[in-house]
């Protein structure tokens, strides 16, 4: 049924599979050439097509012989007269390698087909052929059974012997061995290595069109053939095999096909050719859906009555949306397409064409957050992040793989933060740990969404997840990276108690500062309720029943949990807080910090340079001279035989402020523009404190400010310095500084214009708080944290459309975040107005983000707190509230009042009359020029 003819690289392997109807009576007939055959009982002339296999210093004849018939009897005779081979096959493949005029033939049959042949009789067989050598596999009863023959100018080494196959060696008689044809058609047929040879290439298509072979393509893998891993390349992949037939081959066998099939242990897919089309079970095909069913006024009723629950489903979704949604281990292969998409976007750059800012910037851009949307669902495996990686590094000092340029400065340096003397790249591993924490936390923020929302069905997670989970074998990839990384992501939330239903008192950080208690504990054989939750230990009136745990916890932290808010019911569920962010709002940035360790520490000589406003080519050029690595000869002389002497004095060691400042050539330039009194300590600072002085200097050159003027004189001393030591036709500049100067000024002229612009936007911007319209209420609110203790207060102030005082409030809040205390402010300020009868009220806060979380209708600000449940509910009661965020230069009164409740003790205190230390920021608000005269509320 299945014959295979494959044309490619292979060691003179054959495995031909047929299954013949065997008929003992054949006759045999003599005295024809090899291209006529007969079959015995029509006398009708048997299909015989003929091609040539081109080969250096010979050539191979492939003749496919087909009966008509398919059950008729045949017997072929070539060109010796005296061989006799009978079968019944449907096809019979007869390939003939030809040496001059001697013929060496394979023949493969059945054992149905050569169970007459054996012992005695193959040897007369083949001496009546007029072989004298031969290498043959008996048949074993009905089955099996290769002869090969040959002549004896023909050398031929048997490697080894199967019962399905055969391996020779061949050599000619200039004993050049048969070998491999490693040949493509295309340049499509290669991927990886060298670039093939495009002349070849064609030869080979030549040779195929001579030939007028229609080349079938296969179903499967593209590749027939994977090469190995070579240094600094891609892995070689080719289609050196190939299925070749006539025209009229495929005419008469319009349903054969060819399939490409798995490789095991060799290096070659094999190739399947099926010459008749293959049946198929109707039960087996997919069912479709005719849109003109649902015409049927019964069709709806008949669908759910037959509806089978038990039908059987996919577990392999595939791709979908651009992502692998698949099931077991996740391998490079299954992820290798972002490399070729980072590839691709790669092969449309020039790197040598771009400074090292537009690198950076296109790796930052581009090719950075390609892998992004692949870490929101799955982990990558650590071969493909590390791959990234190396295209990141390399397209950002200008490598390839021809020619390896210096890397200045090591990867691990460039990904931390600019202010941490970074490029601020990011680590795909720790980036993709971070999108996992974005899984883990959208599991204790409440939130709503599918996914979720499915997570905690499927694995049974509680409303409030404690701080360890499991998972099972049988579990997802995706709970499972969840799960290992659960016990990181939970040390960073902190719980901002609502009603105190959720929150453990002992296992969870619940005080912003504070571990979770149970680590505090001084004695710890005394029993616990790990289990009690915060209202637990609040009594009957709202207040910390603390008595219980004196000889428990040490005094200080009984102090702070004395400071902390006890929980309200009236704030609705406990919501938790992102510790690393200043305002509780988790962010993948902040998540990435936090896995990380990157803290925001003081200003460096890195803010520095990456604030001044100056071009982004000199900034990195001043970044790699604060790290000291700019590819100077004493660098290079480290590793090659380059000399270490500057090549413009050509006295000292060229050293990186050498360059830039203490050669001569740059000492003048220096001279004509630093005064004469400044000089000793412009000449003596180290490279990082050089840097800070020159970029602080509020001082300017004819009207242009100093650090514009340093640092285009940095870039042009380092660049004329490329030119001379690169060419020896190179020159210095006679007059340098006049460059230097004339660049710079056009430099802060383009700056200037810009910041025109964009302050011409701001213009008409109000600066001073307004009075609300009659009859409406205006309440300003604000909130603080103290940044020495952590204690967080709000405060708030009414007045009516005259600007003047009606009532006022401050709260302690205890320990919290910014943004905490903005949402206090809020909802003790709606809670005040309510209360005092005001029903049209413009609430103004200068927290923009609180206003958003205030107003938004959906969960996408990642913000989560008690309050806004309180906020939500009061605005929909009966009364207009409209709230609107204002620049903090019209909040001063709001502010006062926040400041000052950092000083009250815990608790909100409302303020009837207006105290006098507030009294000066609400004339100032109101306008007056007079003493103010109190409403009285």
């Amino acid at each position: 049924m299945i014959n295979a003819l494959i044309v490619g690289s292979f060691m003179l392997t054959f495995l031909m599979l047929f299954q013949p109807q065997l008929y003992k009576d054949n006759d045999c007939r003599t005295g024809q050439p090899e291209k006529s055959c007969w079959v015995d009982d029509s006398s009708e002339k048997v299909t015989h097509e003929s091609v040539k296999v081109l080969r250096p210093g010979k050539h191979m004849q492939l003749g496919i012989f087909k009966t008509h018939p398919p059950n008729s009897r045949f017997s072929l005779f070539n060109d010796s007269g005296a061989e006799k081979l009978l079968a019944n096959t449907k096809e019979v493949l007869i390939f003939k390698e030809r040496f001059s005029s001697s013929t060496l033939c394979f023949s493969t049959a059945d054992i149905q087909e050569l169970a007459w042949c054996s012992g005695q009789t193959t040897e007369k067989v083949i001496r009546n052929m007029g072989y004298p050598e031969k290498e043959l596999v008996e048949a074993r009863g009905f089955s099996g059974g290769i002869w090969v023959v040959w002549n004896h100018n023909i050398k031929v080494t048997c490697i080894q012997k199967h019962d399905q196959f055969i391996q020779l060696e061949i050599e000619n008689e200039d004993g050049e061995k048969w070998g491999d044809l490693n040949e493509i058609a295309d340049e499509t047929e290669q991927r990886g290595g060298s670039p093939p040879n495009v002349q070849r290439c064609q030869n080979f298509r030549d040779w195929i069109n001579d030939c007028n072979l229609i080349d079938m393509h296969t179903a499967g893998p593209f590749y027939t053939w994977e090469g190995p891993k070579r240094p600094r390349q891609e892995k070689l992949y080719k289609r050196l095999d190939r299925i070749l037939c006539s025209t009229e081959w495929r005419t008469s066998l319009p349903d054969a096909t060819a399939k490409c099939l798995m490789k095991l242990h060799s290096d070659h897919h094999p190739l399947l050719l099926t010459t008749e089309e293959q049946e198929t079970n109707p039960s087996e095909r997919p069912f479709r859906f005719e849109a003109c069913w649902l015409q049927h006024k019964e069709f709806g009723m008949f669908l759910k009555d037959k509806w089978e629950k038990d039908a059987g489903r996919s577990q392999e979704i595939g791709r979908y949306l651009g992502a692998d949604i698949k099931h077991g281990r996740q391998t490079r292969r299954n992820f290798k397409h972002i490399i070729e998409n980072i590839g691709a976007k790669l092969a449309g750059w020039k790197a040598k064409c771009l400074s090292l800012a537009g690198r950076a910037t296109l790796i930052q851009s581009v090719i950075s957050s390609m892998p992004y949307y692949h870490m929101q669902h799955s982990k990558l495996p650590k071969g493909i992040t590390n791959q990234i990686e190396k295209i990141e590094r390399s397209f950002l000092w200008g490598s390839t793989t021809e020619k390896r340029s210096l890397h200045q400065i090591k990867w691990e340096r460039t990904c931390l933060p600019k202010n941490g003397g970074g490029l601020g790249f990011r680590k795909m591993e720790s980036m993709n740990k971070a999108f996992i924490y974005k899984l883990a936390w959208n599991l204790v923020s409440k939130k709503n969404d599918l996914c979720s929302e499915i997570l905690k069905r499927k694995y049974q997670i509680e409303k409030h997840p404690s701080a360890k989970l499991s998972s099972k074998p049988s579990d997802s990839r995706l709970w499972k990276e969840v799960v290992r990384v659960w016990p990181d992501f939970y040390k960073n939330i902190v719980w901002n108690a609502g009603n105190g239903i959720d929150i453990k008192f002992w296992e969870d950080i619940w005080i912003q500062g504070v571990p979770k208690l149970s680590s505090q504990m001084e004695n710890s054989n005394i029993p616990i309720n790990k289990e009690s939750t915060l209202l637990d230990h609040v009594d009957m009136n709202g207040q910390w029943m603390l008595d219980n745990l004196k000889g428990i916890l040490p005094e200080g932290t009984i102090a702070q949990i004395r400071r902390s808010r006890t929980p309200d019911y009236k704030l609705g569920p406990d919501m938790p807080e992102w510790l690393p962010d200043q305002n509780g709002r988790f962010s993948v940035k902040s998540a990435y910090n936090s896995i990380e360790g990157i803290t925001r520490g003081e200003k460096t000589v890195w803010d520095r340079i990456w604030k001044t406003k100056t071009q982004e080519r000199n900034k990195y050029l001043l970044w790699r001279l604060g790290h000291g690595k700019l590819p100077t000869r004493s660098r290079i002389a480290a590793w090659s035989n380059t000399s270490s002497r500057c090549p413009r004095c050509n006295v000292s060691r060229e050293t990186n402020v050498h360059i830039i400042r203490d050669c001569p050539k740059s000492v003048a330039i220096w001279n004509a523009f630093i005064n004469p009194r400044e000089r000793a300590m412009f000449f003596s600072l180290p490279i990082k404190d050089w840097l800070c002085w020159n970029l602080e200097r509020k001082t300017q050159f004819s009207g242009i400010p100093w650090s514009n003027v340093f640092s285009v004189a940095c870039h042009n001393i380092w660049t004329w310095r490329n030119l001379l030591n690169k060419s020896s036709e190179g020159s210095w500049p006679k007059e340098p500084y006049r460059i230097i100067l004339h660049q710079a000024r056009q430099m802060h002229h383009a700056l200037r214009v810009s910041e025109e612009k964009r302050d011409s936007k701001h213009i008409g911007v109000e600066k001073d708080w307004r009075k609300p319209d009659a009859p409406w209420i205006k309440v300003n609110t604000d909130g603080a944290v103290c940044s020495r203790n952590g204690q967080a207060g709000c405060g708030g102030i009414f007045r009516d459309h005259k600007g003047r005082w009606l009532a006022g409030f401050m709260a302690n809040i205890g320990h919290s975040t910014v943004l905490s205390a903005e949402l206090w402010g809020i909802m003790y300020s709606l809670r005040e107005a309510w209360e005092r009868g005001y029903r049209k009220v413009e609430l103004e806060c200068d927290s923009s983000m609180a206003i958003k979380g205030v107003l938004e209708t959906d969960c996408s600000t990642n913000m989560s707190h008690p309050t806004l449940f309180n906020i939500k509910a009061m605005l929909e009661k009966e009364w207009e509230v409209r709230i609107k965020p204002i620049p903090r230069s019209m909040n001063n009164c709001a502010d006062r009042l926040a400041k000052m409740s950092l000083s009250y003790p815990s608790g909100i205190l409302s303020l009837e009359t207006m105290p006098e230390w507030i009294r000066k920021e609400v004339e100032k608000d109101m306008g007056l020029a007079s003493d103010f005269v109190d409403s009285g509320g």
